[in-house]
């Protein structure tokens, strides 16, 4: 079988990634047209109201509920093996042993003589429990805040900067997520993520020297101190949202047993409990000005949120629980070549070079960042054939063996057939 197969769930993972990526890239346009084409510069009401948005998702999940939709949902079980997560990405390729039938070339070639059946040989982990309402909302608790920092901060760098400095900086977020789920545990080491950051990294900074000869009147006019006040405030965004990512991946590990609906619902709640004081104090000392604040553009912010908040959370979300922390949030950097389409088929603003470089970056990182370890030995090995280092082929190929989870965990399930 090819290393290059991917799951279902992980392919719908990157459909999921493309999905937001459009969103934001069209949102951003439109966030645009509100702080400068309506005169509104309130970044704060501007967050409190479209990540209050997201409360929507609690009646509906009544409905869904309802209508049996939720209770299938998080009640059914895969048929899948589970094995104790070690945090390796080859862990969610052990999980699917029956549908992608990773042992078909060790039974063909016989170097297993019986693999073991899932009903009856192997002990079938202890069921995972649907959350309850109080698990939900503890979870909701600890990511709510992260969530609303990232977003608020990066509304307030909008304010300040430019555009595309902003956006740039933002995307700088999947260096710390690599950096938090390291730390933590939940991603390995792999030189596709490494040199997948880099590539990104350089693709924006591509487009930042194609931008830096642009002037700061896209952000409002704005003096260069509060230029830099607002690259300073993106980049602690972009921290923000690393740890917010690499914070839902911990607690929600895999995508079964939890409404992420659910989750969101309760996200937008807390926002609209805990920001609404904050939200008075500002608007009655001034600091919130709310006076161009008309029908209009709360028209124009609620269909953002809709679509910038609503829909592309929850895509989101699932995203990072359907591939890695890290994966979801290099792959956002496809918002830089996406912002470029749109810069051109609305505004006639041609790419040049430099920028059309960044964007290919950016492409050629978020492939890289979704090589596996298993791809990467391929590829060696068949360097090592090109270059007659049979040797050196041996010796990795041998330790591969030795090391692979894959076939480490194999071993062992067959040592605990009973």
């Amino acid at each position: 079988m090819s290393s290059f197969q991917i799951s279902r769930t992980y392919a719908l993972g990157l459909v999921f990634i493309f999905l937001v990526g459009v969103i934001w890239a069209a949102a951003s346009v439109l966030m645009q047209h509100i702080y400068q084409d309506m005169q509104f510069r309130s970044p704060f009401f501007l967050t409190y109201l479209t990540n209050s948005l997201l409360v929507m998702y609690l009646p509906l999940w009544q409905v869904w509920l309802l209508c049996g939709a939720v209770g299938k949902s998080t009640t059914s079980n895969n048929t899948s093996l589970t094995v104790l997560n070690d945090g390796s990405e080859e862990d969610d390729t052990i999980n699917e042993l029956h549908d992608d039938n990773l042992f078909d070339d060790e039974v063909r070639d016989g170097s297993y003589n019986q693999i073991p059946t899932y009903s009856n040989s192997i002990p079938s982990a202890p069921k995972a429990e649907p959350y309850t309402h109080w698990d939900v909302i503890q979870v909701a608790l600890v990511i709510a805040p992260l969530y609303v920092l990232s977003n608020g901060l990066y509304n307030y760098s909008l304010f300040m900067t430019s555009v595309s400095s902003s956006t740039i900086i933002s995307n700088l977020s999947g260096t710390f997520t690599f950096a938090f789920s390291y730390y933590l545990g939940l991603e390995g080491f792999t030189y596709g993520k490494i040199f997948g950051i880099v590539a990104c990294f350089l693709g924006a900074v591509c487009v930042g020297l194609n931008d830096s000869e642009k002037s700061d009147g896209a952000s409002g006019g704005n003096s260069g101190e509060s230029s830099a006040m607002g690259d300073s405030v993106a980049f602690f965004g972009a921290v923000c949202y690393g740890l917010y990512t690499t914070v839902l991946k911990y607690k929600i590990p895999d995508d079964n047993g939890i409404s992420m609906q659910l989750l969101l619902g309760y996200v937008g709640l807390i926002n609209v409990i805990f920001l609404a004081p904050v939200l008075i104090c500002l608007a009655l000392l001034g600091i919130e000005q709310l006076s161009h604040l008309t029908g209009a553009v709360v028209g124009f912010m609620v269909l953002s949120g809709f679509f910038n908040n609503v829909i592309s959370d929850y895509l989101w979300a699932r995203s990072v629980v359907l591939t890695s922390s890290t994966v979801a949030t290099v792959g956002l950097s496809i918002t830089i070549p996406l912002a470029m389409i749109s810069d051109f088929l609305v505004q006639g603003e041609a790419p040049t070079g430099l920028s059309a470089s960044g964007a290919i970056l950016v492409i050629i990182g978020f492939c890289l960042v979704n090589v596996s370890k298993e791809v990467e030995s391929e590829l060696y090995f068949y360097v090592c054939d090109l270059l007659g280092l049979q040797s050196a082929y041996e010796r990795v190929a041998k330790e591969v063996m030795l090391t692979s989870p894959i076939k480490r965990k194999s071993s062992e399930l067959q040592v605990a057939e009973p």
